[in-house]
């Protein structure tokens, strides 16, 4: 695999392809597929008190996770859960499992995964996360139906720029009461409307910066306060200080809105 790292991201879904960043124990609320390249890694399941050794891991969102990779070159496949159509395939993954963990790697996967690190085109990109999914025996299927209620805070907060919106105002779009709303929201999301607003605005950063912003500009305009602020985020968000992924010239980011 190519040392660079490269960091592909669509609407639904990012890919990330290079030399693992072996990251501390975080969570997030996209479902991570975790993949080796040339070989197996080890994977925690909480803050490193019992390790699987792995060549391919699927966790759940919001699970506590940490990867130990050594030299071990990655493949790592971020999902958003309410995206698209397969909200409710992922949905058991968060509900019954925390993590599935597989043994071997489909020798047709493993070989997409080692063309795909000598340069890899987004269309390319896009095919191999959809090999990703089948090794990992997701299927496309048609979106569960979810409380139109939520389905109107969740397009808000999509439709803002910063996806911040004043409790107020969302308890009136859904027309319930902030506790109802609260309830309901996590009920059908898996997270607090605060939680899933920090991963609309992360995401948003990482978006702009595939389109050549700066990370302090990207940051900005997601509505973190400075580029210190947004590190913490990120930090605890995916385990690493951003400047370590995201440095100039450090990643190829290719995005598609």
């Amino acid at each position: 695999m190519n040392s660079a790292p490269q960091f592909f991201m669509w609407p639904d879904r990012a890919l990330y392809l290079g030399p693992s960043f072996d990251p501390d124990a975080h969570r997030h609320h996209a479902v991570q597929m975790c993949v080796g390249v040339n070989g197996a890694f080890r994977i925690s399941l909480g803050r490193g008190e019992l390790w699987h050794e792995a060549r391919g891991a699927l966790v759940g969102s919001e699970v506590t996770h940490q990867i130990s990779s050594q030299q071990t070159a990655m493949a790592f496949l971020y999902l958003e859960r309410e995206f698209g159509d397969y909200r409710a395939s992922l949905q058991y993954i968060s509900s019954t499992e925390m993590c599935v963990l597989k043994a071997d790697l489909d020798a047709s996967l493993l070989e997409s995964l080692v063309n795909a690190g000598q340069g890899c085109t987004l269309p390319d990109a896009h095919q191999l996360s959809d090999r990703m999914l089948s090794f990992f025996g997701i299927q496309l299927t048609v979106k569960a139906a979810s409380d139109p209620r939520i389905a109107r805070v969740l397009a808000k907060l999509d439709q803002t720029p910063d996806a911040q919106c004043a409790g107020k105002e969302l308890e009136s779009i859904a027309c319930l009461s902030s506790s109802r709303l609260q309830h309901l929201f996590r009920q059908q999301v898996g997270v607090p409307i605060r939680r899933y607003s920090l991963w609309l605005r992360l995401r948003r950063v990482l978006t702009r910066a595939a389109a050549g912003d700066t990370l302090m500009a990207a940051a900005h305009t997601a509505g973190f306060s400075d580029s210190a602020h947004f590190s913490r985020v990120f930090r605890t968000m995916f385990g690493i200080a951003p400047s370590r992924l995201f440095s100039t010239g450090s990643a190829a980011m290719v995005s598609e809105s």
